[in-house]
């Protein structure tokens, strides 16, 4: 999911040319040693202003809380309205502030947003940017004018209504790219506003749960777009059986509701794979005494890692990241992968060789089973992933076009072969691992930064996750600790990041 960046001119206002920047540059945590860059407002004590609810806010409720800050986060407020604070129409409530009056930030002086609850509490300098946190409701902010704040809507929302025997709905984009945003910043001021997302979960779907005949509500950041489609699977239980799409980047205006209406009559059937993936739930970094660490696949028993350099060393590493075992093996070594049947290395060497180091021992230099000539030109772009599938095939995947072979293990010939590159999906391939449990491809990409989740035919995407690392080049799926593991070729020390997963059913 991305999010595109919006410039809306206001009246008499020019459009802001500066991006949205949510980074904190300043160090203070409290109010003591703070910068106090100042910009227009007042710098009077305690005083008494209005808030004016926004369109879809529509009215002010007792116990609503608003958030107001200037300059510095650390010294904002909130104050959380009375019955005897609002209007009787509800739309106007009016409430007093203190110190934060005392540290304004250009050009308006003070900003609000509502709801609280949904704000990021950034103790640092801000300026006149607010940034929400919890993006699953309607989010309001204001610019101060005068003595009154008036608040505008900058989430969107998409409705539809549904008629059948389903229980739940799963919502994501075509290509897979996060749904949850935890970071999205507005900067709305007299001259303009500016939003752009700056953090992300990275989990592709978005779940909800859904009553026949019944209209559902989704709230999402405003300006939030689908890249390459919208897609609404629909089921019961486990079971998902009917999807509803889009083609065509769909994108949503802030403030506004997409309405798709009564979808019922649009829905096509749906025997695909179920549109879940795993979730990240914590990352632990390790530091690897192997150089330039390029390829990693699960051991016997699955209680450590094999592990590749670019040098041609094979290692053995614990799940703490300690080297237990090493041995120069040759070659420019790209990736490991472990054959289920014999126990087996195999070995991807680039720039188009499949080779092996045979075990028990694992003690000799590999040998090359076969090469492929479809890579016999990448150089440097060439093998970078392979993985036992099944059936005595293996998959081969070269940088250079994300191209991606189906290979006979005892023939080396090419049943099939396919150029998977797309700019904003697989750049590159750099890893692979198969999950022969759930028929699971999944592929690194180290310049986009993210694993890709394929059917093990490779022919439909199911998600996406960004990981961590400056050159993370090999994955491998651990089922028996629920873990994803990710290698970062970072040079004479490399590292390995460990990924808790939930859900890896």
């Amino acid at each position: 999911m991305k999010i595109v960046r919006l410039s809306i001119t206001l009246a008499a206002a020019v459009i802001l040319a500066a991006a949205c920047a949510c980074t904190n540059k300043d160090n203070p945590s409290g109010h003591e040693g703070e910068q106090q860059e100042q910009g227009g407002g007042s710098e009077t004590g305690p005083d008494t202003y209005k808030f004016v609810a926004s369109a879809l806010k529509g009215r002010w409720e007792a116990g609503d809380v608003i958030y107001v800050h200037g300059n510095m986060g650390s010294w904002s407020e909130t104050i959380t309205l009375s019955a005897a604070d609002i209007s009787s129409d509800g739309k106007t409530a009016t409430g007093k502030l203190g110190e934060v009056t005392s540290k304004p930030a250009e050009p308006d002086g003070l900003y609000a947003a509502w709801p609280y609850k949904a704000v990021k509490d950034v103790k640092k300098k801000i300026g006149s940017k607010t940034s929400f946190e919890k993006c699953d409701g309607l989010l309001t902010v204001a610019y101060l004018s005068g003595d009154t704040f008036n608040f505008i809507d900058v989430a969107s929302s998409l409705t539809f209504k549904v008629t059948g025997d389903y229980d739940s709905y799963a919502l994501c984009a075509g290509d897979r790219d996060g749904m949850e945003v935890t970071d999205f910043c507005v900067d709305y001021t007299s001259k303009g506003m500016e939003i752009e997302q700056r953090e992300n979960t990275g989990y592709p779907f978005k779940y909800g749960s859904v009553k026949s005949g019944e209209t559902v509500k989704i709230w999402l950041p405003g300006g939030m777009s689908f890249a390459g489609g919208l897609y609404l699977y629909f089921g019961k239980g486990d079971s998902w059986s009917a999807v509803y799409s889009i083609a065509g980047n769909v994108a949503l205006e802030y403030g506004k509701a997409r309405e798709l209406g009564d979808i019922s009559s649009a829905l096509k059937a749906y025997d695909g794979p179920a549109p879940r993936i795993p979730q990240i739930v914590s990352c632990t970094k390790l530091t690897v005494g192997l150089n330039e660490l390029s390829g990693i696949c699960l051991g016997e028993g699955e209680e450590f890692l094999w592990a590749v350099g670019d040098d041609g060393d094979l290692a053995k590493i614990s799940f703490e990241g300690e080297v237990l075992y090493k041995f120069h093996i040759s070659g420019d070594t790209e990736d490991v992968s472990r054959n289920p049947e014999t126990g087996d290395l195999l070995i991807g060497l680039e720039p188009n060789g499949v080779g092996i180091v045979r075990g028990p021992d694992f003690n000799t230099k590999a040998s090359t089973l076969f090469t492929v000539a479809e890579c016999n030109n990448y150089g440097n772009s060439g093998i970078e992933g392979l993985t036992y599938y099944k059936d005595g095939m293996v998959y081969a995947g070269a940088q250079s076009n994300s191209h991606l072979f189906r290979c006979n293990l005892k023939t080396g010939q090419v049943l099939w072969q396919k150029k998977m590159y797309d700019k904003k999906k697989v750049s590159e391939i750099a890893g692979l691992c198969y999950d022969a449990e759930k028929d699971w491809l999944w592929i690194i990409d180290s310049e986009n930064k993210k694993v890709f989740v394929y059917t093990g035919d490779a022919e439909s995407l199911i998600g996406a996750y960004p990981i961590d690392g400056s050159n993370p080049e090999s994955v491998c799926l651990d089922r028996k600790h629920s873990r994803l593991w990710v290698g970062d070729d970072y040079g004479e020390t490399s590292y390995l990041y460990r990924y808790e997963l939930s859900g890896l059913e």
